[in-house]
């Protein structure tokens, strides 16, 4: 007994030690989230002596200076007092090292040596300074370096040479003439001063030389804004560099278009050198699977990386209120990639981040039937311009609206987008924001002999399912069918609208869109125009090629799933599919449309008539012009060319790839989008539905949506739709309704206003300001917060009107 009562006296004091710890725990963020500021910069480590630079050029807003000697350019920003450097301005490690033993060993001894940066050698050093860094395969296919920055001098075997040069008659344009001997590749960069900062432009027809065809990729100014390093002075004892200093660690972070946004702040990620952290690396539109080293890839049932929508990185120096800059490409955008690397990345003791232009790649050529291959890179490198624009952003947005933080980043590119009519400003004609409600009606399993139709909606059900949900109080819906026609989501015909009677004749669907359309619900077709199968339509003068000349395919890997190899449709027969697609809707009248595949797949093509990712969105781009003058257009993470035609976002990301080095989740993509079309959130019934899920909703600005089947989702188990695990609407009937009064509540007072700042007020507490006056306060704490005297209940948001 003794025993036993011990026993449960060591129990309640753990419970109540374990109680004491977390009902007063701190909010503990994570990089799902957004947490407070960095520090301040340390004003005795800013550096504005430009006494070794030559000036180029000065307006209202800036002096640009140029470093022959290092290929450096410096852009003092007199808005706030800052320097910025294009390079590191810093001699590489060997050649401090080379110029120390240099000197007789008695006399270096005597005299000391000027200290050199940790792990930087010759192909960094010249990385570090260079305005431009040269990517080439070699002989043996590998890819090798190489720099416009000027190493040294007495550097022997120097194959690469610069010269910047002034345009005649014009103050604000130079050129740098980078020329490589060793290979002989040719490049012009055109630089341009401008009031926001500085912009670079490569013209493809002066990329030239015998061996511009081994061109590997281009890349610009990687260590503009670079934060961190680590310098070795020289020990006259042990006759060598062995006193370590760590230079001072600028406080911010890089921002990256992955998913919503994500932050990589400058910061040590205690590895102990161990093992270097991977980059981050954002394919610009996703990867171009016709052109990469394999015709195949297999996607597995995980959640990918997520890839960029758009074209743009940067970098925050300080607290979000002193110094920023925002990159991004208005052409070649789409070769780019975004790299960046921590300090603890590559072995190089610095975070940096830059933009890498593709120009070819490796790929495996097959020559007979039974896939025998040899290793290659493309004949002819890829033909493009490039363009980029960097804006430069000083203070805390007080006198232009742009602060030094990824908000500022968002509303300046926004501004560009909107100005240069790549993002239309919308005003919407209601008061209650909208909620998606999607239904999967029917896919197709295995037979006998053959597929069947296993169908989980029908038309009748969906008339019911909505007109049930506008009676429970959702005010305002709009809805997308999946799966609509014979063969279902998988075996569906792109080409046309093939009616089945179980799911619903074509008369059945014009009245119920006629009468949801009457009650104000709006109810479109969902049909995916770019992944097809041989199942579906025949791949013969259908499918795009790869450079090999075999289809570009990818495997499902689901030994379950009745169809587990796929293609991507040719550009030009996408659009030839969707106009007949149009024609057939015209039949029976719905507002809007959703397009798959043609607004977020993005591929080149080597049929016989090779089609560049240059000419494929030009085909896409018209076929959407068209279609916007009569649909409203629904898209699930379309590109940014597609932008200025989608009225809906759908399926917007809400979370970020999880790569280790991304310490936070920002929305910047929503902040660019605001105001210019509708945002969705992940289906909620897939496992988006908790508390701090909807708040999440609320912060990002983005409305609820579900994906909805009257049977029961189970019935998909044999179907290429399993994936689609909870559907049933009785199961989601109350949950529909709660998230969105709640989401509602709070986002209705937003509806036409300009979101104009988001505010960490301290971790786990944010408050996002309108041009209305409107103030929301989101509390993701498991405690209450306090904003304006006002207590905010634990995972709960508050509305502040003009206080």
């Amino acid at each position: 007994m003794l025993r036993n009562k011990k026993i449960i006296s060591i129990c309640l004091i753990l419970f109540s030690l374990f109680m004491a710890d977390t009902v007063g725990a701190k909010y503990i963020p994570n990089n799902k989230d957004t947490k407070l500021p960095p520090e301040k910069l340390d004003p005795n480590f800013i550096i504005t002596d430009t006494s070794e630079y030559t000036e180029l050029f000065d307006n209202e807003n800036f002096t640009f200076y140029f470093r022959e000697d290092r290929d450096v350019i410096a852009i003092y920003d007199k808005r706030n007092d800052y320097l910025w450097k294009t390079g590191l301005d810093t001699l590489s490690g060997d050649v401090a090292e080379e110029i120390c033993f240099d000197k007789p060993r008695k006399e270096r001894q005597a005299e000391g040596c000027d200290p050199k940066e940790d792990r930087m050698n010759y192909l960094f050093g010249g990385i570090a300074n260079s305005l431009v860094t040269i990517e080439y395969y070699d002989n043996t296919r590998q890819v090798v370096s190489i720099s416009s920055a000027t190493y040294d001098p007495n550097v022997k075997n120097q194959y690469i040479f610069s010269n910047l040069k002034k345009v005649l008659g014009e103050n604000n344009h130079y050129i740098l003439e980078v020329e490589a001997t060793r290979p002989l590749i040719s490049i012009k960069v055109h630089i341009y001063f401008t009031d926001t900062g500085i912009s670079y432009e490569i013209r493809d027809e002066e990329i030239t030389g015998d061996d511009a065809n081994r061109l590997a990729g281009i890349l610009i100014t990687p260590f503009l804004g670079a934060s961190g390093g680590r310098i070795l002075h020289y020990d006259p004892e042990k006759d060598n560099f062995v006193i370590v200093e760590d230079k001072y660690r600028v406080p911010g972070y890089i921002l990256v278009p992955d998913g919503p946004g994500a932050l990589i702040r400058f910061m040590d990620y205690n590895t102990n050198d161990k093992k270097p952290l991977t980059s981050y690396r954002g394919y610009v539109y996703g990867r171009d699977y016709s052109s990469t080293d394999l015709y195949h890839r297999t996607e597995f049932r995980y959640v990918s990386l997520k890839e960029p929508r758009m074209p743009v990185f940067g970098i925050s120096h300080g607290d979000g209120s002193e110094a920023a800059f925002v990159a991004y490409a208005t052409s070649g955008d789409q070769h780019m990639e975004i790299i960046a690397t921590p300090d603890e990345g590559r072995n190089m003791n610095y975070h940096f981040a830059y933009p890498r232009f593709n120009f070819n790649n490796i790929y495996y050529q097959i020559y007979n039937r039974a896939g025998w291959n040899f290793e290659t890179i493309h004949d002819n490198r890829y033909h493009y311009d490039i363009k980029i624009n960097y804006d430069f952003l000083a203070g805390d947005g007080s006198s232009d609206g742009l602060p030094a933080n990824y908000i500022g980043m968002a509303k300046a590119y926004r501004n560009y987008l909107i100005k240069n009519n790549l993002l239309k400003e919308k005003t919407f004609d209601y008061r209650d924001v909208p909620t998606r409600i999607d239904f999967i009606m029917s896919d197709v399993k295995k037979n006998i002999v053959g597929y069947e139709n296993v169908v989980v909606t029908n038309i009748n059900d969906v008339n019911r399912i909505l007109t049930d949900l506008k009676n429970n109080g959702i005010a305002n819906i709009n809805s997308g069918l999946l799966g609509y026609q014979d063969g279902g989501v998988t075996l569906g015909k792109p080409n046309k609208i093939d009616y089945d009677g179980s799911i619903g004749s074509k008369r059945e669907f014009k009245d119920t869109i006629k009468e949801l359309s009457d009650l104000g619900i709006d109810v479109s077709l969902s049909q995916n125009f770019i992944r097809i199968n041989d199942k579906q339509i025949s791949l013969s003068g259908n499918s795009i090629k790869h450079v090999s000349s075999w289809y570009t395919t990818y495997y499902l890997f689901d030994a379950e799933a009745p169809v587990n190899v796929f293609n991507y449709a040719r550009a030009e027969k996408a659009n030839k599919w969707l106009e007949s697609h149009i024609k057939a809707l015209n039949k029976i009248s719905p507002r809007s449309t959703t397009i798959e595949g043609i607004t977020n797949i993005l591929l080149s093509d080597f049929n016989k008539d090779i089609v560049s990712r240059e000419k494929t969105i030009e085909i896409y781009q018209k076929a959407l012009e068209k279609i916007s003058k009569d649909y409203l257009i629904n898209s699930s993470n379309p590109n940014l060319y597609t932008w200025k035609y989608v009225d809906r976002y759908l399926d917007a990301p809400v979370f970020n790839s999880q790569y280790i080095i991304e310490t936070d989740t920002v929305p910047f993509l929503q902040l660019v989008l605001n105001g210019s079309m509708e945002i969705y959130s992940p289906y909620s019934n897939f496992s988006f539905y908790t508390d701090s899920d909807v708040l999440r909703m609320i912060d990002y600005n983005v409305y609820p949506s579900f994906v909805l089947s009257h049977e029961p989702a189970y019935l998909l188990m044999a179907t290429n739709s399993a994936n689609y695990f909870s559907t049933e609407y009785a199961e989601y009937k109350d949950l529909i309704k709660s998230i969105y009064e709640r989401v509602n509540g709070a986002l209705k007072y937003t509806v036409n206003s300009e979101w104009i700042n988001r505010k960490v007020i301290e971790n786990g507490v944010i408050v996002n300001t309108y041009q209305n006056g409107i103030e929301i306060l989101i509390n993701y704490k498991d405690e209450p917060a306090i904003y304006k005297g006002r207590e905010v209940a634990p995972l709960s948001y508050e509305i502040f009107e003009g206080e």
